[in-house]
């Protein structure tokens, strides 16, 4: 049998061969080629040589520069396709009794749209029957391949950024749903918290991508079915995303009010950490420069004296590291109007931060550079905020593109690169707004 993996390296490494062709034939180093990607050097290499996957917005770029008509962003596109169907087809339902022969097919319109997702929830929440046709058994393997497969996309949205996979997340949703009818007992609620583990991770991507309507209802329902589970960790670990949400849009009340229904004392230590995190950011939100310490400092007891054993905690929240807590400290201290501090602890965060977290690099890299202008480090801002911007637009992140917009809106003329800093937050913004026609 032909392994799946090495076809995926060699179709990737195809597709990087005919970058560098292209790039060669019309006169492009990959020095000179690089910038006009807002990718490095480096990065031109390792994609052009299988090394390293690149986002969609990349190909696109590429094809531009290249004026090649969108064959490199068609080729990525059916890579992707294929990648899927490989992934999906480990699941064997597409021949289960009574599936539709296309229920995996991604070109379906009809009830693959999010306005209907909504309503395949209920069906897994409510027992609802909107329709009277069989569904095949479902047993907790399947659990375990729908778990599987988000465990890769989750991986994917952390590096490369979320595109594309709003849909793909309704989709499997509303699959996950559809069989949810001919199940009770523990595997209907193992289907109930697999759906809420999937929303939770739609709504983050489609918080990323500034899809905030979507995001709220998404992590709304997602905590209805940790309830309706009775599953009190994963429950709190929605709460706590709601939480991270209110802030993040403005209001640290409401965020405070949601933290306050847990009990952080019943917490595994990675949840807890991430729960106290949240309370330490609502609070420095409203200039309570003591609570929100009392709650850093909380964060990293858990982290360093709590149970870490519950299988659950660490595949939610595996990105609950002290290195996480500090860099929520150094945007905390920031709200606070200590930005030599957040410079600091910014900094030293971000000195072996791990880049398969790409989307909190950018993140974290935007804030440092609104603590550096703050300090009155204006070059150093500059700098680092065109770090962010690239970040940024790699991803596609809209969360991280708002935090850079602050520096973009101060008076930072005469600082070192300020000019380039420009006419690369234009070109990000051209493309943002090409794609959203």
């Amino acid at each position: 049998m032909t392994n799946t993996s090495d076809n995926a390296a060699d179709a990737r490494l195809a597709l990087g061969n005919r970058l560098a062709r292209l790039r060669q034939a019309a006169g492009y180093t990959q020095e000179s080629f690089a910038p006009r990607t807002f990718y490095g050097r480096s990065s031109i290499a390792n994609i052009e040589t299988g090394r390293q996957i690149a986002p969609r917005e990349f190909w696109i770029r590429c094809d531009e520069v290249l004026g090649t008509g969108g064959v490199l962003t068609q080729a990525h596109d059916r890579l992707n396709l294929a990648e899927y169907h490989r992934h999906v087809g480990a699941l064997s339902l597409d021949g289960a009794p009574g599936l539709p022969t296309d229920a995996w097919g991604l070109s379906e319109e009809a009830g693959a749209t999010r306005s209907c997702l909504i309503s395949y929830c209920d069906v897994i929440h409510h027992g609802d029957r909107p329709c009277t046709e069989q569904r095949p058994t479902v047993d907790l393997g399947y659990v375990e391949h729908w778990n599987r497969l988000l465990s890769v996309l989750v991986a994917a949205g952390n590096t490369a950024g979320g595109q594309g996979l709003i849909d793909i997340v309704a989709h499997e949703v509303r699959i996950i749903a559809e069989h949810a009818r001919s199940t009770a007992g523990a595997t209907a609620t193992a289907l109930r918290l697999t759906t809420a583990r999937w929303l939770e991770f739609g709504s983050w991507v489609a918080d990323n991508q500034g899809e905030h309507a979507t995001a709220t209802t998404w992590l709304t329902h997602a905590h209805g079915l940790a309830v309706a589970a009775d599953n009190e960790i994963m429950a709190a670990y929605l709460l706590m995303r709601r939480a991270q949400q209110a802030t993040e849009h403005g209001d640290p009340q409401t965020s405070l009010a949601l933290l306050g229904q847990v009990n952080l004392a019943r917490m595994p230590a990675r949840i807890g950490a991430l729960l106290a995190t949240r309370s330490a950011q609502a609070h420095a939100a409203l200039r309570n420069g003591p609570a929100s310490r009392r709650a850093i400092r909380t964060a990293l007891t858990m982290l360093d004296r709590g149970d870490t054993s519950d299988a659950l905690d660490a595949e939610l929240a595996d990105h609950s590291t002290t290195a996480y807590v500090l860099a929520h400290e150094g945007l905390c201290l920031s709200s606070l109007a200590e930005p030599n501090g957040a410079v600091a602890t910014l900094e030293s965060v971000l000195a072996t931060w791990p880049h398969t977290q790409r989307l909190d690099e950018g993140l974290f890299r935007a804030h440092l550079a609104v603590a550096q202008a703050g300090a009155g480090a204006y070059d150093e801002a500059v700098a680092e905020a065109g770090r962010a911007l690239q970040i940024g637009a790699q991803t596609r992140s809209t969360r991280t593109l708002r935090v850079v917009e602050q520096i973009m809106n101060l008076d930072l003329r005469g600082a070192a690169g300020h000019t380039e800093l420009a006419a690369q937050w234009t070109a990000t913004n051209e493309q943002r707004a090409i794609r959203q026609r």
